[in-house]
């Protein structure tokens, strides 16, 4: 670790001409008043009453062997989801952002709610006073691979994915890098929708430092994770108390590795992933081209 107070001029003045700003900037710790705290205020939740852009409740009335029968389902988007392996830190490159879905549900069972309480009517969970219950916004966080809706008709699968790694991870790719791994129903109860996954080999050379992070006016705050492959197996032994984890995720590193461990290896939880072996650089408005950067995990 370096001392503790280095300022964005001391990291430009200090770096080693002999190596890139980018690849010692990933190695570096800002002063903590350069790394912007999450803070969620005003946390509510209400039904659904109005139309949505992303999704539409609905109601089939059908008959199957002569049995009238119904069932509820929501209307959504198909998605494409990236398993982006860096070459030059073999590791691969995740996404790290706060979801309002898996917040909520933690704070629903902190409240008491069942969990097979889903007719209740959706609300803000209190505490036994009535007050708003409030946990930090790393509760809500979530380890995904990089991914994106699939919501404009004229593009390809192959052309989504390639603008969601740039736009969330930062790096320039075309359609012909990409290899599709799988397509499968992501939601076979709720919508029907479908995810394809892909897979892409990257360099650091790919990196365009002036993206990444997500989409602003879209309100996304997306931080890029390296996970060293050699610490793969610790994605696939989760627990309900772990970092939560995408499904993809646990997908794309079974197929990624030629042969997964069988049990669980003797290590620390993946919780670790957001606690103290990470070293994150958040975004520095101090440098005009530089919107995010994340340090690799720690060795053990």
């Amino acid at each position: 670790m370096l001392g503790r107070h280095w300022s964005v001029r001391r990291l430009l003045l200090s770096r080693p001409r002999f190596l890139p700003w980018r690849a010692q900037v990933q190695y570096l710790e800002p002063c903590k008043s350069c790394v912007p705290m999450a803070l969620i205020e005003n946390f509510e939740v209400s039904p659904l009453n109005k139309k949505s852009k992303y999704v539409t409740p609905f109601r089939i009335h059908y008959r199957k062997n002569g049995v009238n029968r119904c069932w509820d389902g929501v209307k959504a988007h198909d998605g494409v989801s990236i398993l982006i392996y860096n070459r030059d830190r073999k590791s691969f490159v995740f996404v790290k952002q706060f979801r309002p879905v898996v917040y909520y549900a933690l704070l629903r069972k902190l409240e008491g709610e069942s969990v097979t309480a889903v007719e209740t009517e959706p609300h803000t969970p209190t505490t036994a006073d009535g007050c708003p219950i409030h946990l930090p916004s790393s509760k809500g966080e979530t380890l995904e691979l990089c991914a994106g809706i699939v919501d404009k008709a004229a593009a390809t699968l192959e052309e989504t994915a390639v603008s969601e790694i740039h736009e969330e991870c930062g790096y320039r790719v075309n359609p012909s890098m990409l290899r599709k791994v799988t397509t499968a129903c992501a939601s076979v109860g709720l919508s029907g929708t479908t995810s394809s996954v892909f897979y892409v080999e990257v360099g650091d050379a790919d990196l365009d430092l002036n993206a990444g992070g997500g989409n602003p006016e879209e309100g996304e705050f997306i931080e890029v994770i390296y996970w060293p492959v050699e610490r793969a197996d610790e994605l696939l032994f989760l627990t309900e108390t772990s970092t939560p984890v995408s499904a993809t995720v646990v997908l794309a590193v079974l197929w990624f590795q030629p042969t997964p461990r069988a049990e669980a290896p003797d290590t620390e939880s993946v919780k670790t992933v957001f606690g103290l072996r990470t070293r994150e650089l958040a975004p520095l408005e101090a440098i005009p081209r530089y919107q995010w950067c994340t340090l690799p995990l720690l060795p053990t």
